[in-house]
């Protein structure tokens, strides 16, 4: 269950069809329809901000993350008005994807760095060293 949804998830944040969201929750096309509809009646806002994060980009050239980073786009931003629909729908993906993965990394670099000054802090932690590894984080005690 907790696979399907997440696949549900990231295919519609990053603009997968209708029928590659059906082969990926192995179901009909009908049925990944339908939840690809619930899914976005729960969380309307996200479709608003997907075109907020592409308008941005398209007017600025570049997206920029919570810390600061920003990644340019300039090898097809100049011609975004002349871009077929795929192409378009490839700038969009990748506005997106650089911004919410961005955005993560940023803010687990910023919880290690705190978490880091805590652990030196505390003498009941001993000051051991932390590190990030995909999606976990270790302490070495």
């Amino acid at each position: 269950m907790r696979s399907k949804a997440k696949r549900l998830a990231y295919g519609l944040l990053y603009g997968m069809g209708v029928d590659r969201l059906a082969q990926q929750l192995e179901c009909g096309s009908e049925a990944a329809r339908g939840q690809a509809e619930g899914f976005k009646r729960c969380l309307a806002g996200v479709e608003d901000w997907k075109k907020r994060v592409a308008a941005s980009a398209e007017r600025q050239g570049f997206v920029q993350t919570i810390g600061g980073r920003k990644r340019f786009f300039g090898e097809l931003r100049g011609r975004r008005g002349r871009l077929t629909d795929d192409q378009r729908a490839a700038c969009t993906r990748q506005d997106v994807n650089t911004t919410c993965q961005g955005n993560a990394s940023d803010i687990i670099k910023r919880a290690m760095v705190n978490i880091q000054g805590e652990i030196d802090r505390s003498p009941r932690l001993g000051g051991g060293r932390s590190r990030h590894t995909h999606k976990y984080f270790l302490q070495q005690a």
